[in-house]
């Protein structure tokens, strides 16, 4: 069905800007999946995620860190893939959830 409506356009146009926002950062196009410790699982706290956290039902939010600082991989010129560190907050409540930031280095 080509006849889109508000909602399918929004959803083709946040998917667009991901495509996008792909192609510009290079961390997020390696070609091999994250190692320990160059991703991290946070809390609306700051703090790391525990396991414990994990199986809380309760916890609709957490933030995401991909610390480019710590990727050893090299792009095909064999200049490093990034220094760069992303960070994403994922919100599955309807309400909004306060969210401490982490100290980024």
């Amino acid at each position: 069905d080509w006849n889109w409506d508000d909602k399918r356009q929004a959803l083709f146009d946040f998917t667009a800007q991901l495509v996008a926002l792909r192609q510009e950062l290079p961390l997020l196009r390696r070609r091999k999946f994250y190692e320990t410790g160059e991703l991290s699982w946070l809390h609306p706290s700051g703090d790391l995620i525990t396991d414990g956290d994990w199986h809380n039902p309760e916890l609709r939010c957490l933030g995401l860190l991909l610390d480019g600082q710590t990727v050893t991989e090299q792009d095909e010129d064999g200049n490093p893939i990034s220094n760069d560190q992303l960070f994403w907050i994922m919100n599955s409540y309807w309400e909004e959830v306060p969210f401490t930031l982490p100290g980024l280095g």
